[in-house]
C-alpha cells in the first residue's frame, strides 16, 4: 500500500447544526476544538504526518467539523507543509460557506506565494434553495452562502491567485426533501443552481485558475436509517428526476449544467465502464480509506474522518447521555467501541501494521461483500423488505450487491453499523432494492441505446 493522502483532523465545532449530520452536537466538542486548534497551531501535526506517510504526500484535507473556522491557524505553516512535502499536489476541503469567506481568500494567497504546482479543491456543502437548505441547516442559510461565494468569485477570480482553485457544489437531500419535490420543484431545484453558475460566468473573468464544475446531482444522506418505503419513495424521486432529464435533452432548460442529474446513474456506468481493470484490482472502486488514504487525528491514525470524535472518551460520554441525536443508538449497542480497534498511536508502528492489513482485506477482496449482499437481499425479498425480483434473480441482486460495495463503499460506517468492515448496512439495501436501483439501470440502457 502506497499511502499518498491524508485527512486531518481539522476541527471539532461547527457554526451549523445540520438536520442529517452524522457528528451528534454536545458541550464537549468546544474543549475538543481547542485542544485541535492547539495541535494545529503548535504546528506538531506536520512532524505526525510525515512520520506516518513520509515525504509521499499528495494530498491533504481538512475534516471534522467546518474548515473555515481553523484555515487561519493553517495558512500561516503553508511554507513548511510545502516544505515538508514536496510532491503534494492538493489541499482541499468542504465548507458550508456561511460564515468567513476571507479565510479562504487568505489560504488561496499564501499557498500561491510559494507554488503554482498545488491545487486548491473546495467543495461547497448547500442543499439548495431556502426550502431546502433553510429547512436542513437554519432560516437564513441561503442567503449568507450566496453572498459569501458572490464574494469568493469576486476576490479570487480577478486574477488573483496563481494556483488553480476548483469548486464544486455538494447538495445533500433527506427523503423527506425528496418527498416534498414534485415535478415543478425538482426544475426549480436544478434552476436554483444552475443560477450560481450564471453568477460564476458573470463575475469571474479568470476562470483558467478559479474553475467551478458545471454539475449538480442530489445526493443521499450517508449514513442514514432508511425503511422500504424510504426506498419507493427514492425510487418516484428517481423517476421525477429522469423525466425532468429527458426535457433538459430536448430543450435545454438549463444553461450551465451538464451531464446525468442524477449522480447514482453515473456511479453506474463508472462501474460498468472499468468493470475489466475492477476485477483485477478491486480496491480501484473502493473507498480510498485505509489504503492510499488515512486519518489524522490528535496523534492517532484513523481509517479515515469518519471515526475522528469517536476515540475520545468525554465526547462519547456525552453522546450517551444526550437525547435527540438520531444515531445515539451506535454508541447504545457498543459500536463506538469497535471502531475503537481500529485507530492506532501515530507512533505503534506494530499497531499501524496490523491495521493495513486488516484494511487490505476490504480493499483487495470484495466476493465476501457480493455473496453477504446476494444473501440478504434475499432474505429480504422473502420477508417484504425489498422488490421480489431480488429473490428471482440471483444476477440482479449480485449486481445491486456490487453497486452497493462499490458506489457506497465506506468501511467505516460499515463497521459502525454492522461490526464488520466486509457488511454494508441493510438500510442501503431497503433504500435501493425498492426501485430506486431499477430505475439507475433503466436510465443507464436509455442512456446507451441513445449513444449506440
Amino acid at each position: 500500500m502506497n499511502t499518498v493522502a491524508c485527512e486531518l483532523f481539522a476541527a471539532a465545532t461547527c457554526n451549523m447544526a445540520c438536520a442529517y449530520c452524522y457528528i451528534p452536537k454536545t458541550p464537549t466538542m468546544g474543549e475538543l476544538h481547542r485542544r485541535v486548534t492547539s495541535e494545529l497551531s503548535s504546528g506538531r501535526w506536520i512532524e505526525t504526518l510525515k512520520q506516518v506517510v513520509g515525504e509521499q504526500l499528495e494530498h491533504i484535507g481538512f475534516w471534522g467539523t467546518e474548515p473555515t473556522l481553523i484555515l487561519d491557524f493553517v495558512t500561516p505553516q503553508v511554507p513548511d507543509i510545502l516544505g515538508t512535502f514536496p510532491n503534494l499536489k492538493n489541499v482541499g476541503f468542504s465548507t458550508n460557506l456561511l460564515q468567513r469567506p476571507e479565510v479562504i481568500c487568505d489560504f488561496a494567497r499564501a499557498l500561491s506565494a510559494h507554488t503554482d504546482k498545488v491545487k486548491l479543491d473546495v467543495q461547497v456543502s448547500l442543499d439548495g434553495p431556502e426550502w431546502v437548505t433553510d429547512e436542513n441547516r437554519h432560516p437564513g442559510a441561503v442567503a449568507a452562502i450566496t453572498a459569501n461565494l458572490r464574494r469568493l468569485f469576486e476576490d479570487l477570480g480577478s486574477g488573483g491567485p496563481g494556483i488553480t482553485v476548483a469548486m464544486r457544489f455538494k447538495p445533500t437531500l433527506t427523503v423527506e426533501n425528496m418527498r416534498a419535490m414534485d415535478d415543478q420543484r425538482i426544475g426549480e431545484w436544478f434552476s436554483f443552481f444552475d443560477g450560481l453558475l450564471d453568477m460564476y460566468a458573470v463575475t469571474v473573468r479568470d476562470k483558467e485558475h478559479l474553475q467551478f464544475a458545471p454539475e449538480v446531482t442530489p445526493t443521499f444522506v450517508v449514513p442514514g436509517r432508511y425503511t422500504s418505503d424510504d426506498g419507493r419513495d427514492v425510487a418516484a424521486f428517481f423517476e421525477r428526476v429522469w423525466r425532468l432529464e429527458q426535457r433538459h435533452q430536448r430543450k435545454r432548460m438549463f444553461k450551465y449544467i451538464r451531464g446525468s442529474l442524477n449522480q447514482y446513474v453515473k456511479r453506474f456506468q463508472r462501474l460498468v465502464r472499468y468493470h475489466g481493470d475492477f476485477m483485477r484490482h478491486p480496491s480501484m472502486m473502493t473507498c480510498s480509506a485505509g489504503d492510499t488514504n488515512m486519518g489524522l487525528g490528535l496523534a492517532r491514525v484513523h481509517i479515515c474522518h469518519r471515526t475522528f470524535m469517536l476515540d475520545q472518551p468525554e465526547y462519547v460520554a456525552s453522546v450517551e447521555r444526550t437525547l435527540g441525536n438520531w444515531d445515539v443508538s451506535l454508541f447504545e449497542q457498543g459500536r463506538i467501541s469497535i471502531a475503537n480497534r481500529f485507530i492506532a498511536d501515530a507512533d505503534a508502528k506494530r499497531e499501524l501494521a496490523r491495521l493495513w492489513y486488516v484494511m487490505r482485506n476490504y480493499h483487495d477482496f470484495y466476493t465476501l461483500q457480493v455473496s453477504y449482499g446476494v444473501a440478504l437481499l434475499k432474505e429480504l425479498a422473502a420477508a417484504g423488505q425489498v422488490s421480489p425480483v431480488y429473490g428471482e434473480c440471483e444476477e440482479l441482486a449480485a449486481l445491486l450487491a456490487l453497486f452497493v460495495a462499490t458506489a457506497f463503499s465506506c468501511p467505516a460506517e460499515n463497521l459502525l453499523n454492522t461490526g464488520c468492515l466486509h457488511f454494508s448496512p441493510v438500510s442501503l439495501f431497503r433504500l435501493l432494492g425498492n426501485g430506486a436501483f431499477e430505475s439507475i439501470l433503466e436510465q443507464y440502457l436509455a442512456g446507451e441505446r441513445a449513444a449506440a
